[in-house]
């Protein structure tokens, strides 16, 4: 099988593993919240929450590298130096670096800077592919068809409303049991209910761009 085949393959389960986690992950929450919810039910909902939306953005973090490999492969992406690329490969590796640091490091202090960065570093990075899926529709940048230059800036929102996410639910990712039940927290949640609902509606409509290739 070729690299292109097997880059192609990961990029369709990195796809469909988001689609199939976020939703599950606001109800792993939303059950974490309810107090009528017994203590060992509520202990096994939040690590279950805690870890999908880890893995949710785990393969986000695939979809730069990937995307962009794919779409120089078929040839509606050009770059100006292989080296573009790779640096691509580097910063996609960095930032997976520090969403798993960021899940794996407990509640210390240093947990909750590497978590705060890797926001910081989400947002960034969405800002970055508006722009470049902007800048592709008025035909002056990199991205060569308008297909392409709309995956690109649905996948920066998604980037950016990922990252409202996790700054807007920061408390709970770092809180225990008995934090889960203020009215603050349940107000992030609703907030977090319908990003992730944005977040599945605009990556399904990225696909259906990426499969139609409309225009």
């Amino acid at each position: 099988m070729e690299s292109f085949e097997i880059i192609h393959y990961l990029h369709i389960v990195a796809f469909a593993v988001i689609v199939g986690i976020e939703v599950p992950s606001v109800y792993a929450v939303r059950l974490s919240l309810r107090t009528s919810t017994p203590p060992a039910a509520r202990a096994v909902a939040i690590q279950v929450r805690r870890w999908t939306y880890a893995i949710g953005g785990l393969m986000l973090v695939t979809f730069l590298p990937f995307g962009t490999s794919i779409a120089i492969d078929i040839g509606v992406y050009t770059l100006m130096s292989p080296a573009w690329l790779t640096a691509t490969w580097i910063v996609a590796l960095v930032w997976f670096g520090f969403v798993l640091a960021a899940e794996l490091t407990g509640a210390s202090i240093f947990a909750r800077r590497l978590y705060t960065t890797e926001i910081v570093l989400r947002f960034l990075i969405g800002l970055g592919h508006v722009y470049d899926g902007i800048v592709g529709f008025l035909g002056t940048g990199m991205i060569l068809t308008n297909w392409l230059a709309a995956k690109v800036v649905l996948f920066g929102l998604v980037l950016i409303v990922s990252s409202l996410i996790r700054w807007q639910t920061r408390t709970i990712r770092f809180a225990d049991g008995a934090t889960l039940e203020d009215d603050a927290a349940a107000g992030q949640l609703a907030r977090a209910q319908w990003g992730s609902y944005l977040i599945v509606a605009m990556a399904l409509v990225a696909a259906w761009m990426g499969t139609v290739k409309p225009w």
